[in-house]
């Protein structure tokens, strides 16, 4: 949209691009204006500051508050000031993106070694990519690439200095890795061009294909469940995660696994009458002080993990503790 109204002087499709803006903030919150971003990193490069009056639009921008907003102001009247600042803004959006419990060189070779690997096997040719559009001498084309190093630079530094590092995260780096190796392709003059990529192509599929089959019992042989889906069927209860992954639980037992945070905050729930069980690895449960009231229901691997399922039945039976009540009354205001 915005290379529609910017590079085709068709500025109606501004409306369309803060709606998706605005979409995408309903479906992940600060990180659905990552495109803004490059937008605006783009135009500022292109035309310089005074340039981002190009991107003015009053009917976007109408879209974009009447699409955002209004989950704000319920998020905010709903779960009340204390919790929608603290619990919301400051953690959920602000310091789980952009704040970084510490900084070593393992947080720097961690995006590196996420944006390599997400942008294989093809992201092999992007050197020569890049090293063909540093000697490109016509403005036009010149000022397009110019949009795809934007786009890189800015998805890659949100994304490296985000709390949150998953590889997925790093998939915007796809398209304009992509177009950038197509555009590359095409100012390619040797004949046989196209058999070589499209011989390559089909050899990286089938090399896929091999791998896929050849890793897949390997890695299905990291998680052993049997344990827990039997303590499942004979009494069915909500379940808690701590120290494991919770999208591999839930995704294998086909079944939501709610993150615990801590074993104290579990157990304040479970004593104020809230039931389930808890999984809990087995290196956390190591460094926990010994509990009586939790009784070991099964054992088994997650990913590699090996853990324990707790049932909490008897501490359930026990009174409060002011300890227990003040990790309560924190577990609720979370």
């Amino acid at each position: 949209m915005y290379v529609a109204a910017g590079f085709a002087a068709k500025r109606a499709w501004l409306v369309l691009f803060y709606g998706l803006i605005g979409l995408g903030s309903l479906a992940k919150g600060v990180a659905g204006f990552v495109p803004l971003a490059i937008v605006i990193g783009d135009t500022i490069m292109a035309h310089g500051g005074v340039g981002l009056k190009r991107l003015g639009s009053i009917p976007g921008w109408v879209v974009l508050a009447c699409l955002a907003v209004p989950w704000w102001i319920v998020a905010a009247t709903s779960a009340g000031h204390k919790r929608f600042v603290r619990g919301f803004v400051l953690n959920d959006q602000l310091l789980s993106y952009f704040g970084r419990d510490a900084w070593g060189w393992q947080t720097i070779a961690e995006p590196v070694s996420f944006a390599v690997t997400v942008l294989l096997p093809w992201g092999l040719l992007l050197p020569f990519a890049i090293r063909r559009a540093l000697r490109e001498a016509d403005p036009d084309t010149v000022r397009r690439v110019r949009l795809l190093f934007v786009w890189l630079g800015t998805v890659f530094v949100m994304m490296a200095v985000s709390g949150k590092q998953r590889e997925r995260y790093y998939l915007p780096l796809c398209p304009a890795a992509a177009l950038l190796i197509g555009w590359w392709y095409s100012t390619l003059a040797w004949r046989g061009r196209a058999r070589a990529f499209a011989g390559a192509w089909i050899a990286v599929v089938a090399a896929g294909v091999v791998l896929v089959k050849l890793d897949t019992p390997h890695f299905n042989a990291t998680t052993d469940l049997h344990a827990l889906r039997a303590v499942l069927s004979q009494a069915p209860a909500p379940l808690y995660s701590l120290d494991l992954q919770d999208l591999a639980l839930s995704f294998n037992l086909d079944r939501a696994v709610v993150n615990a945070k801590t074993l104290q905050r579990f157990e304040a729930r479970v004593r104020h009458a809230e039931t389930g069980y808890l999984i809990i690895s087995d290196r956390a449960l190591r460094t926990q002080p010994g509990d009586p009231c939790m009784r070991r229901l099964a054992g088994g691997l997650v990913t590699r993990q090996p853990f324990t399922v707790l049932d909490p039945t008897e501490c359930s039976r026990r009174p409060l503790s002011a300890d227990d009540r003040r990790a309560l009354g924190r577990a609720h205001e979370r």
